[in-house]
């Protein structure tokens, strides 16, 4: 007798989860509990405030915030929280009659579902769907939620002709935005369709998929790290395939890139120390100092220094000027002549670098 798989509809969590098959086959598959961290608290926390905000003024229908309810809840938050929150609102504002839903749950059929932050109306046929993000940085609306999100629009509000996605940066107050129209329909629904299949397939066949490990941004929410199971993390580096070492050494790269955002977002309130085999380590920031010298008057300066050596000293014939220090003003049509003139002198020097490439 077959027994029916249950597979979960596809959500913007679940499709970053497929990056890494192993990491979504012990979450999604076996139940594996994903681990909290501090930030993913912290984004529960200011995500809860939002709501509590917007569903308050939206209630008592307000065309300004009222801030004697907001900052009585400010006052029951965490001091991280509150702080972050208070910055955005004073760079960030919502028209609360155009609201139509706030955590809306909205579903497509049996495959895709989500939960949108703010949904707004804003005149006839155009939506506006709004997603808090308190990440260390800012990036532009082109992951796979900017288009599921209004694709689900599309398909829960018939008279959806235009659909604008943005994304709400709490710790910086600033947004990005995306424009979709309903002839982009097909397309969103291509994109949805094919992660959805290969969702499928892991739930179809799990051993397939359960050591592959890829990293990248799913490793925050790993529960394979957590228990220190990850088939590319726990491995002994000195006893590693070649191939092996690759996927590791991309595992590495994308750790310290998202260890050395936190860090720093951290280090603009306080210094961070540590002590590691008796030495004392402390992260902040440091003021360091470059000097450049402006081209006109070091050549006078170079060139009268040449002179008074009788041209035994010549600095000048040793200097390069890189081509990126010219290269965004060697743009302009009316300097070809010149860009050609530089390439013609141009001592090009070759050399190899190893890097990881997608093909």
């Amino acid at each position: 007798m077959s027994v029916e798989l249950s597979i979960p509809l596809l959500s913007q969590s679940r499709h970053e989860r497929l990056a890494c098959p192993a990491s979504y086959v012990h979450s999604e598959v076996y139940g594996t509990k994903s681990p909290d961290n501090e930030d993913s608290i912290l984004g529960n926390e200011v995500h809860a405030i939002l709501f509590n905000w917007a569903v308050h003024n939206w209630a008592d229908k307000s065309s300004v915030t009222d801030q004697i309810h907001l900052e009585s809840t400010l006052r029951i938050a965490s001091h991280e929280a509150a702080e972050i929150v208070r910055h955005f609102l004073d760079n960030f504002s919502l028209e609360f009659r155009h609201i139509v839903g706030l955590e809306k749950h909205l579903t497509g059929g049996e495959d895709l579902e989500g939960t949108l932050d703010v949904v707004l109306k804003e005149s006839r046929g155009c939506y506006r769907v709004i997603d808090y993000k308190n990440y260390h940085k800012i990036i532009e609306p082109t992951t796979f939620q900017a288009k599921l999100y209004p694709l689900l629009v599309f398909l829960n509000y018939p008279d959806a002709t235009k659909v604008d996605f943005t994304l709400a940066f709490t710790r910086y107050g600033c947004v990005r935005t995306v424009s979709y129209s309903r002839q982009d329909m097909p397309a969103l629904m291509e994109l949805v369709e094919a992660s959805r299949a290969r969702q499928i397939q892991m739930h179809e066949n799990p051993k397939q998929y359960e050591k592959e490990a890829v990293p990248g941004k799913v490793c925050i929410y790993c529960p394979l790290l957590r228990m220190r199971e990850c088939p590319i993390e726990g491995r002994n580096p000195m006893e590693m395939t070649p191939e092996d070492r690759l996927l590791w050494q991309e595992y590495l790269k994308r750790a310290a890139k998202a260890n050395d955002a936190v860090l720093k977002d951290i280090a603009l309130h306080r210094d961070i120390k540590a002590e590691s085999n008796g030495r004392q380590l402390k992260g902040g920031f440091v003021l360091k100092e470059t000097k450049q010298y402006p081209m006109g008057q070091a050549l006078v300066l170079l060139n009268d220094w040449k002179n008074t050596t009788d041209g035994e000293d010549d600095l000048i014939a040793d200097l390069h000027i890189s081509r990126s220090a010219l290269a965004s003003k060697l743009k302009a049509k009316k300097r070809c002549v010149l860009s050609q003139a530089m390439d013609d002198i141009a001592e090009v020097e070759q050399r190899t670098e190893f890097e990881i490439t997608e093909s």
